[in-house]
């Protein structure tokens, strides 16, 4: 009669580290070191190289197979075998996603019970510079970075990131991709206005111009430049009101004008209001405001014309009534 053979577990390793990390924690490899002892039933060491299969479930008993790796030859001597499970078929991460994990054990034909619960050493997959919080998984020290090697800030993407929800910020500020470090007010102002262009509105000087959209709260952004700009004829959707926020600097005359437009024609120059900013020495600066009325299907238009060497900062807002 063939003896009947026993397992006995010696001891499950921790993670073998001299080998090939895993690629989405770098410090943690994919591979747990396992060491037994076989046994027969009269409790002699087994010496031979038996056909050995390893699985990983989620249930003690029954329960779902979650990874398995078979090997057609384990060499055991005087009792003791040595494998590193994930070796042949790697041990995905996922695998170690939920408290309780056991590793059963087959020797040729029969199944080795019962199943050995995995503790801590298995779930080092999920663990290196991170921590897991229920749901929650966070690192307090370090940068994270997506498409390079060595990021600077906490998260840095290299290339286009991609928000399906609201992204909610705190106070973030604009920096010139030329000199990223440079946190300052100018630098900030300078790099905006330089850049800005959107297809909803107009860059500082109108060069870039787009049609404007008028079926929600739309603004279109003037900057802090000395040069006359004209932001072109745009058609609203709805009756309305155009707001416009203006502000000078230096004691130099400004003249601002808001033209309106009353048919389908964009050409006719029928100026509904128009205003004239003097800078004041004593506060070298003068703001104003002004709304006007626009009919759906009307025409508006806005031209600034600034004198040599002042500087005004001119905002533009449209406020819809309807639809």
């Amino acid at each position: 009669m063939k003896p009947k053979i026993i397992l006995s577990l010696l001891v499950l390793l921790t993670i073998a580290f001299t080998l090939t990390p895993n690629p989405c924690l770098s410090a943690v490899p994919s591979l747990i070191n396992y060491q037994g002892v076989l046994k027969d039933s009269t409790g002699a060491p087994v010496t031979g190289d038996p056909a050995m299969e390893f699985s990983i479930w989620d249930d003690s008993i029954a329960g779902n197979l979650l990874w398995d790796e078979t090997y057609v030859a384990v060499h055991v001597e005087k009792g003791l075998f040595n494998v590193l499970l994930g070796s042949k078929d790697s041990i995905p991460d996922s695998v170690f996603n939920a408290p309780d994990r056991w590793l059963q054990v087959q020797v040729g034909a029969s199944v080795l019970c019962p199943r050995r619960q995995i503790v801590s050493v298995g779930y080092a997959f999920t663990d290196g510079d991170w921590t897991i919080d229920g749901e929650n998984i966070y690192r307090l020290q370090g940068n994270v970075g997506i498409g390079t090697t060595g990021p600077n800030y906490k998260l840095e993407v290299a290339g286009t990131a991609y928000v399906s929800g609201i992204a909610t910020f705190g106070s973030i500020p604009v920096l010139p991709a030329s000199d990223p470090t440079a946190d300052n007010e100018a630098t900030r102002r300078k790099f905006v206005t330089d850049k800005f262009n959107t297809s909803t509105g107009h860059d500082h000087d109108g060069t870039n111009s787009k049609q404007l959209s008028a079926s929600g709260m739309s603004a279109v952004l003037g900057a802090w430049v000395n040069k006359s700009s004209n932001y072109g004829a745009q058609q609203a959707t709805t009756d309305g009101f155009v707001l416009l926020e203006a502000e000078a600097t230096n004691p130099n005359y400004v003249y601002i004008k808001y033209v309106g437009y009353s048919d389908n024609n964009a050409n006719p120059s029928t100026v509904r209001a128009r205003t004239l900013l003097r800078g004041v020495p004593s506060m070298n600066v003068e703001s104003c405001s002004f709304m006007f009325p626009v009919r759906k299907n009307d025409y508006w238009k806005i031209v600034r014309t600034v004198t040599e060497g002042s500087e005004s900062d001119l905002s533009v807002y449209w406020i819809p009534l309807g639809s």
